[in-house]
């Protein structure tokens, strides 16, 4: 039926999992779902987190929900959200790119976004390749977007389905850790970028369509993905990689920036954002 965007927890779909109908959409929704899930203020000490209430759409709910949306407009109740026209909706499997956004509680329930939330997800949405076409429907709806777009932002690899438990979530070990860095030593490489003949804090891992920043220039180390995946600083991932023979590199300057672009290029095509003729 198309890609997973995990399980919802809204009314009747409670538990019922989710699809869009490409790959990049469902990656750039769980990247959008852990950016909101990690940086929206309170979310992960109240354990609230984005997820997707209704993706694909079938035609026998697209019936159910248009009739009740006709019954509203003529007799003014029971309330119904506004529904398309019968199998106009970018619901519809034949395009597939709808989501409804919602938010699951710790406790598994869900509630509508605050205004502050959607304004979140609204404003990190196109980054992303999200947009918030609910705004253009009379009347809007905060809660409706559609993936699929232009993004700047190369999905995040690596994060689980929306409303799955966090990495740091599980008891995820050092020893863990230490044993994947073992499988991955003879593919994985670290560089750091020197300059002047001086060595700088700006490292990157990259190597079998893998491509992550350690440290950027200008960027604290805990902005890092992987620094947020693990629970560990940079430093530390450091000590790991070399305690286990992962290849390390320096590379000048100009060398290092084009090395950086390439592989992070070579990434992006291997998660299919990219195609080349």
């Amino acid at each position: 039926m198309g890609y997973s965007v995990g399980r919802s927890s809204f009314g009747d779909l409670n538990g019922v999992e989710q699809f869009v109908s490409t790959l990049i959409v469902a990656q750039q929704v769980a990247s959008l779902c852990y950016e909101f899930d990690t940086q929206f203020p309170g979310a992960r000490g109240r354990g609230d987190r984005l997820t997707v209430n209704e993706g694909i759409r079938s035609k026998r709910r697209m019936e159910l929900l248009r009739a009740a949306w006709e019954t509203y407009l003529r007799d003014g109740h029971p309330w119904a959200a506004l529904a398309a026209a019968l199998y106009f909706s970018t619901h519809r499997e034949e395009i597939g790119t709808a989501l409804d956004f919602g938010i699951t509680r710790k406790d598994g329930t869900n509630r509508a976004m605050t205004a502050a939330e959607a304004q979140w997800v609204h404003d990190h949405g196109p980054a992303r390749g999200i947009r918030w076409t609910g705004q253009f429907f009379n009347p809007q709806e905060s809660w409706h977007h559609n993936g699929g777009y232009a993004y700047t932002l190369p999905p995040i690899t690596g994060v689980n389905l929306p409303g799955a438990p966090f990495f740091t979530d599980v008891a995820e070990t050092h020893e863990q850790i230490r044993r994947a860095l073992m499988a991955a030593k003879d593919t994985l490489t670290y560089y750091q970028r020197t300059e002047g003949g001086k060595d700088q804090d700006v490292y990157f891992i990259a190597g079998g369509g893998v491509f992550l920043d350690l440290e950027r220039r200008g960027e604290k180390s805990n902005t890092s993905w992987i620094v947020k995946r693990t629970g560990l600083d940079s430093r530390a991932i450091r000590v790991l990689m070399n305690a286990e023979g992962i290849n390390a590199v320096k590379l000048d300057a100009r060398a290092y920036d084009e090395r950086r672009i390439f592989y992070a290029a070579i990434s992006e095509a291997a998660l299919g954002a990219a195609v080349g003729k």
